[in-house]
């Protein structure tokens, strides 16, 4: 998840980003609530999927991935321009945005599971994701989005100079595509440890979720297509809720195809996604979703107990 605050640049804010960061974060809430509650309350055979779609909220990260992209894009594309030392910059943003909470976060989940000094250090310097199939270097829960992120970060401003138009950004993505497919076969045939799901959730399974982003800045900044469709929200609400229910099942990549379409029609100037996603609560949510994407875990026991404890007079 990116940092807490607003996801660009104040004056480059986009306020349909927030809420859709709002979705997202919410989605993710549903998928680890419902893990350690809900899935656990239905009956053997009964609404089997309603059980389902309670886990594949938890393809909101891909939501996120594609949002991170899309903004870095927005606000990167002008400061590289106009910067001295964009790239020296960039870094340092990330730095101040990213790490002061999740340090935070290290020492507070790090002291909860009682883990030493390595473990710790493997944590504040996001090295812990190389090493993710040992349980004791997983330090703070959900963290491999984080790990995901930066692992991209890294690349980003060479990403920046190079994927400049919407041709690269097709090609970009198709590449993206292809590297996650042979990630996912390679490191089965290599037999690289699985533990904890490492393979599913190392970066190169998600990249192509930033290439997503860096696809929806080029199409919604060539005339002909934003055009085209800014004001048919209605349709695009439509779509892309069909799409969604359809594909969340279909794993990673699917969800985030479906993910594309609905942040298109939040961009749009009408629509239902597009008034929802420009609403103040949701917007809210968003601003804060990083802390929340945090923080949440710690309080997940707490809510465990209280369903526990209604849930037989139900």
């Amino acid at each position: 998840m990116s940092a807490p605050g607003s996801v660009v640049e104040k004056e480059f804010h986009l306020p349909y980003i927030d809420g859709l960061r709002g979705i997202a974060i919410l989605l993710v809430l549903v998928a680890h609530t419902w893990a350690e509650t809900g899935a656990k309350a239905l009956p053997s055979g009964g609404l089997t999927w309603l059980g389902s779609y309670g886990g594949f909220a938890s393809r909101g990260v891909e939501l996120f991935f594609i949002l991170s992209a899309f903004t870095l894009f927005a606000s990167g594309s002008r400061r590289i321009q106009s910067e001295p030392r964009p790239v020296y910059s960039f870094y340092i943003r990330r730095l101040f945005r990213i790490f002061p909470l999740w340090w935070l976060a290290t020492l507070f989940y790090g002291w909860q599971k009682g883990a030493g000094a390595a473990e710790l250090l493997l944590s504040a310097t996001m090295l812990f994701g190389f090493f993710r199939d040992v349980p004791r270097f997983d330090v703070v829960p959900g963290g491999w989005s984080l790990f995901v992120e930066e692992s991209f970060y890294g690349f980003m401003p060479l990403v920046l100079r190079k994927i400049n138009d919407l041709r690269k950004a097709v090609i970009f993505l198709a590449a993206t595509w292809l590297l996650s497919y042979a990630w996912s076969f390679g490191a089965r045939a290599l037999d690289v440890p699985n533990k904890q799901g490492f393979i599913i959730y190392f970066p190169l399974s998600h990249w192509l979720c930033f290439a997503i982003g860096i696809l929806l800045f080029h199409f919604l900044r060539t005339e002909r297509y934003s055009a085209a469709l800014r004001n048919r929200g209605w349709l695009l609400s439509v779509a892309a809720g069909a799409l969604l229910v359809a594909l969340l099942p279909h794993g990673h990549r699917a969800s985030s195809a479906a993910f594309a379409l609905l942040f298109i029609a939040a961009w749009a100037e009408n629509g239902p996604v597009a008034y929802v996603t420009r609403s103040g609560w949701l917007m809210q949510f968003g601003k804060a979703c990083y802390s929340i994407y945090l923080f949440h875990f710690a309080l997940l026991p707490m809510v465990c107990r209280l369903h526990w404890s209604f849930a037989p007079t139900l």
